[in-house]
């Protein structure tokens, strides 16, 4: 059992020792604090009402360092590879530089410069933006010989300037000439889709025109009204453009500059993100005129560390009390997990935390969960390149603890898909025919046969899966038994468990009694299965009010047992199924780049870029299906025996980060 044991504390100060106490305990990282204003207030209503200190300040700066966070990292110089992209951006800080940072940076002034560089860039944006779809549209019209300005209708004349289809040009034409003879039409300029015309007609006809204009797609177009020539306004524009260019890369550069202090400004944030919950854990606290309290959680090992914490704070105003959890409360769950253990502890957190008085899977699933994984992917080349793979980012890439334990854990299974390879013949997937004589004398789970040297089968490769299959469930069978007894329930252990696993063993026995044709043996499995069909069929129904009930539920009970056992068993050749198609991709792949090596000169490169990008597809493949699989069956198949999850995780009150990593702090596990 690695769940750590909880004790309770009730913490009791004087009022002027709030702030050092709340400083105190968040920099020691190790009380997690319930809210006992919200459990007592209806208790004692001498209590003060719920404190809120306005963080509104707070929030501003809070929003202010965000604001600056994302504007230097648009800016940045330097940004991550590829493979440092695909992880969350974390900084590498101390203690002291975190606590030191409001000191150490200048916000304000930066925060001004900052805000500044943001808005030029974006008028000047805003601007190139204009003068880009301006001078575009005016380009259309270079070739006027009129400023823009002077093109506008008179008292008796209507001008409008638009944009009609190439192909209907002519026929406009024409229907305008049809019309009236008040109109002139002038094509101004063409391009692939539209043509660019000036219409002027005479007040009269004003109408009329504009029905036919309508009726043949024609758009009108609203043109800033500018002095010059339209060439000579794009010649304008450009001199401009050329201009906001340079103020541009002059506020780009200085962005640049000022982005090399990212590292700080995402450290003051967080400072100010942990600042603020230093205020809002008080909201928790429950208060009188003079003194407060404070209740929560602690592991036991911690004990002796919390109580020097609060003597140094000061031993005579405040008052701490320590105690074991009552049965009918219901402590944080916070776990003790071995350094080679914690990769799987994430695979166990990933499904949910476990009940204080409940067993820790972690132990239980990791040699199951890396034995099924490499049994899935299977081949020694493909476990080579994934643990090197993961070891060179463990090594070279700034990510969170976390992702460094759960890069671990795939060298943990990498190593065990090695093993699977050399077991089941796969190098990969060379035939096994080519591999050396000390090789195939050692794959004893070689599961395609090879009829030239007359070895292989598919069934031990099976049989194993099953038979852990059946191990771990009956692991499963065993921890829930083992559990009820723990905690007073031994009558359900005995019904439940101690029945399913008779009737599992007595199936083993009675079968190996058979096969091996010894009538004792087969005698005491068969004791073993009637003794345990009847506790079930008597027993399984054991909330039924009437006789009838509970046979008939207890019969129900055990086909469902039975069947149930069974379905989770197939389960199981997953493992096997995922084994051999890993395998067989492998060889195809190899196969189809043989069928390349025709090919004079050029065959030779195609067989490289087949076989490299074949075998990184399929590792890739495999990889989810190997990963994917093998946690299925501890969710579904395994923790269903035994394991209720959804406890409340142990969060102590803390410096927490999104971003950092303290390289002089312990991650919490």
């Amino acid at each position: 059992m690695t769940v750590a044991r909880m004790k309770k504390v009730d913490i009791y100060a004087h009022g002027s020792l709030r702030h050092r106490l709340i400083e105190a305990l968040h920099d020691q990282g190790k009380l997690h604090v319930d809210n006992l204003h919200e459990r007592i207030s209806d208790e004692c209503p001498g209590l003060l009402e719920e404190e809120v200190l306005d963080n509104r300040e707070l929030t501003v700066q809070i929003s202010k360092a965000a604001f600056l966070d994302k504007f230097m990292d648009e800016h940045a110089t330097e940004k991550p590879g590829f493979i440092q992209s695909l992880f969350k951006e974390k900084f590498e800080v101390t203690s002291e530089e975190y606590y030191s940072v409001q000191e150490s940076l200048d916000f304000e002034v930066l925060y001004k410069q900052c805000e500044s560089l943001d808005a030029g860039l974006f008028r000047v944006r805003e601007r190139l933006k204009h003068i880009g779809d301006l001078g575009k549209e005016l380009e259309h019209w270079r070739a006027m010989t009129l400023p823009l300005k002077e093109v506008t209708s008179t008292r008796a004349t209507w001008i409008v300037l638009g944009k009609v289809p190439v192909r209907k040009v002519d026929d406009l034409r024409h229907a305008l000439d049809e019309a009236t003879p008040l109109v002139h039409l002038s094509e101004i300029s063409v391009d692939v889709l539209n043509a660019r015309i000036m219409v002027v007609c005479h007040r009269e006809a004003s109408e009329e025109v504009e029905e036919i204009l309508s009726a043949y797609d024609f758009n009108p177009v609203e043109l800033v009204e500018v002095d010059r020539l339209p060439a000579e306004e794009i010649a304008a524009l450009e001199e401009e453009e050329k201009g906001l260019r340079e103020e541009e890369e002059g506020y780009l550069a200085k962005a640049e500059e000022l982005s090399l202090m990212r590292p700080r400004v995402v450290l003051y944030h967080e400072y100010l993100v942990n600042e603020r919950s230093k205020r809002e854990v008080v909201s928790e606290f429950a208060h009188t005129e003079s003194a407060f309290a404070v209740e929560g959680w602690i592991k036991e090992s911690d004990q002796e560390a919390v109580r020097e914490l609060l003597d140094s704070v000061s031993g005579e105003l405040v008052e701490a009390e320590f105690s074991d959890p009552l049965p009918d409360e219901k402590p944080p769950t916070a776990t003790e997990q071995p350094t080679w253990r914690r990769p799987v502890w994430l695979l166990t957190r990933l499904y949910g935390y476990p009940d204080y008085r409940e067993f820790d899977p972690t132990l239980a699933i990791t040699p199951f969960f890396i034995l099924f994984f490499g049994m899935c992917l299977g081949d020694f080349g493909y476990g080579v390149a994934l643990c090197l793979i993961c070891w060179q980012l463990r090594k070279r890439l700034v990510v969170s603890p976390k992702v460094k334990e759960f890069l671990k854990l795939l060298i943990y299974v990498g190593i065990a898909t090695s093993v699977f390879g050399i077991l089941g013949g796969s190098y990969f997937g060379i035939e096994f025919e080519s591999l050396p004589g000390f090789l195939q004398k050692i794959a004893v789970l070689l599961p395609i046969e090879s009829e030239e040297l007359s070895v292989g089968s598919p069934y031990p490769f099976l049989l194993l899966a099953l038979a852990l299959g059946v191990f771990q469930l009956m692991v499963g069978y065993v921890m829930e038994l083992v559990d009820n007894v723990r905690n007073g329930r031994v009558m359900d252990a005995i019904y439940d468990q101690v029945s399913m696993l008779g009737l599992v063993i007595g199936l083993g026995v009675l079968v190996v009694g058979k096969v091996l044709e010894i009538g004792a043996i087969t005698w005491i499995g068969l004791v073993f299965v009637v003794v345990s069909v009847l506790l079930t069929i008597a027993t399984g129904g054991r909330e039924s009010e009437s006789i009838f009930g509970r046979v008939a539920n207890g019969v129900f009970a055990l086909y469902s047992n039975i069947t149930g056992f069974f379905g989770d068993t197939l389960s199981y050749v997953r493992l096997f199924a995922l084994g051999m198609a890993t395998m067989l991709v492998a060889m195809v792949v190899n196969e189809i780049g043989k069928q390349l090596l025709g090919i004079p000169v050029l065959g030779y490169v195609l067989l490289a870029m087949i076989v490299v990008g074949g075998h990184t597809f399929n590792l890739g493949i495999s990889f989810i299906g190997a990963f994917v699989h093998p946690l299925r069956l501890q969710y579904v198949e395994f923790f269903s025996k035994f394991y209720d999850n959804g406890a409340k995780p142990y969060d102590p009150f803390r410096i927490f980060s999104k971003k950092l990593i303290f390289k002089d702090r312990e991650y919490l596990f």
